[in-house]
């Protein structure tokens, strides 16, 4: 039968289990037809897949195998030693199938592969090393289509020679090759202590990057303004240039670095990425004063827009005044998260009421939002988003609120996840007893509901559970109830009773209250995966059991 499999059929089975490193090994074993076709997979990336099962030695061995007698001429007066006779030609060229570049993987796989088989302990000696194996990587791949920096020094194998990696981060898109190698260059992602140099050369040689994911500063508590605003500075150059770019996500800025003639006047201006953008993304971002709904109302394309562990608390509330009807503000909008982020309850109601009917994904788990601001938005939720397959939001514990979920729910018949999540103060968890509210909630989960995830200390008998079961017409596949701390054996029982033939995943991370016997059962459960705290031990289940 695998002699008989079309070329292009298996090309396309390789290529969907493509990080499925175990698999191609063993298609590669297969004949000679299997291997050619496998070994372009296996060897596409090769320092953050291949790498976490091959050892470096062998790694680096396979790519010197390829290397010009030149290479291996520099490499060995630079160790002064008799190297290991490593074979002068390969089955292929591996270095022609990479298309993933991590460069400090590979710097680390390199160093390592260095001071294994060198007699010198000075990581110094490894920097011209490492270097001729980039030029090697940059003249000889045909086209690298992702490229990746994320440099920690405080943890790296190499820190020693922090500015010679620096160095190094910029200089590889200078080396022979280089406009050739990068010039259709899909992904880019730089993270930690980069030189802000890598980002203005990137924007001369690549103009087709679709995703684009950048780390401003390396820590909140130490400021460098010149490296921070350098980096933002060539970033608006490099987002300029750009034909096809549909993913920006962009991390670690401060207080109005965002602002004024920065990234966010580069939304609002540049004609490309008014077309291309789809999603954009921030995380741990201070958005000052600046209207960031102005920048992004060109973005006709727009789909997913998300903000973690944001502040936009400070943003105008003019935006109103702009001519809406001659904007598209968001009008394209389907995705649309908060999550840990500050956010004036006025702006992220005009963004859900501009998106509408639209949104399908929404997560609204805005912090420091009160009692009657969270009642006004999830009535506003329940009246304009009918459409919702995935809906995450907070609820105050003791305040009535979970009531206010259940007009959602009914609106919402296509419903397939469901997160309630409650704001901590202090790592502070407050309970709140379900036990009248989980019936009724049961009632009005809609049917195509799969994943139920309850991220705050509910309390509830298991009576009140079993008619939670009885009402729900959905089939649950993950019940999350990781906070949940008094889940008992009749729990147990009633969850295995009503979700035996669905349920697939089971957290119960919170609880330690179960028996051995209970733990044992679960454990046996062929279709169903549980969760325990892994600092739980079945001997002490039933100690705690016992005591109860």
């Amino acid at each position: 039968m695998a002699q008989n499999l079309p070329s292009l059929c298996l090309f396309r089975i390789l290529e969907f289990h493509s990080n499925n490193l175990l698999m191609l090994y063993r298609c590669a074993l297969v004949n000679r037809d299997w291997c050619q076709l496998t070994i372009p997979f296996l060897w596409k990336r090769p320092f953050s897949l291949l790498h976490l099962y091959t050892p470096s030695k062998r790694l680096i061995e396979v790519y010197i195998s390829g290397f010009s007698s030149k290479e291996r001429k520099l490499i060995k007066n630079l160790r002064e030693r008799e190297e290991e006779e490593i074979p002068t030609k390969s089955l292929f060229n591996y270095v022609s199938f990479l298309r993933e570049l991590d460069v400090a993987q590979a710097i680390n796989c390199v160093s390592s592969w260095s001071l294994i088989t060198s007699e010198e302990n000075s990581i110094l000696n490894t920097l011209p090393i490492i270097i001729i194996f980039l030029k090697h990587f940059v003249k000889n791949s045909p086209k690298i289509s992702q490229l990746i920096f994320n440099f920690n020094f405080n943890n790296h194998l190499f820190g020693s020679i922090h500015n010679g990696c620096n160095m190094i981060n910029w200089e590889l898109l200078t080396y022979n090759n280089a406009n050739n190698c990068f010039k259709k260059l899909k992904v880019l992602e730089c993270i930690g202590d980069f030189n802000p140099k890598l980002l203005l050369i990137c924007s001369m040689i690549s103009k087709q990057i679709e995703k684009i994911l950048i780390s401003i500063y390396i820590d909140k508590n130490i400021i460098q303004y010149p490296n921070e605003m350098g980096k933002l500075q060539n970033l608006c150059t490099l987002i300029q240039v750009q034909k096809n770019l549909n993913t920006l996500i962009i991390k670690n800025v401060r207080n109005g670095g965002l602002g004024e003639h920065g990234i966010l006047d580069i939304l609002e201006l540049t004609n490309e990425i008014h077309h291309s953008l789809k999603i954009l993304y921030f995380i741990f971002v201070e958005f000052d004063n600046y209207n960031f709904i102005k920048s992004i109302k060109n973005l006709r394309n727009l789909g997913t827009l998300k903000f973690e562990y944001c502040n936009l608390s400070n943003h105008p509330l003019n935006f109103n005044d702009d001519n809406i009807e001659g904007n598209y503000y968001l009008r394209g909008l389907f995705n649309l998260k908060i999550f840990k982020s500050k956010i004036q309850i006025p702006l992220l109601t005009f963004m859900i009421l501009q998106a509408n009917n639209r949104l399908t994904v929404l997560d609204v788990r805005a912090e420091d939002i009160n009692y009657h601001e969270l009642i006004n938005l999830l009535e506003i939720i329940s009246q304009n988003c009918k459409n919702l397959l995935e809906f995450s939001t907070y609820i105050i514990p003791d305040y009535n609120l979970l009531p206010l979920l259940l007009p959602i729910l009914s609106s919402n018949t296509k419903l397939e996840k469901l997160v309630i999540d409650a704001e901590t103060e202090n790592n502070n968890i407050i309970s709140e007893d379900v036990n009248n509210f989980l019936p009724i909630l049961g009632k009005h989960l809609p049917s195509s509901l799969r994943v139920l995830n309850v991220l705050t200390r509910w309390l509830f008998h298991y009576d009140s559970l079993d008619k939670f079961f009885q009402e729900s017409r959905a089939k649950l596949e993950v019940l999350k109830l990781k906070l949940t701390n008094l889940i008992k054996d009749d729990h147990i029982e009633v969850i295995l009773k009503h979700s035996k033939n669905h349920l697939k995943l089971l957290d119960i991370e919170g609880t330690a209250s179960i028996s051995y016997d209970t733990w044992d059962k679960l454990q046996q459960e062929e279709h169903l995966h549980v969760e325990f705290h892994p600092d739980i031990e079945p001997t002490m289940l039933s100690r705690n059991y016992r005591l109860l």
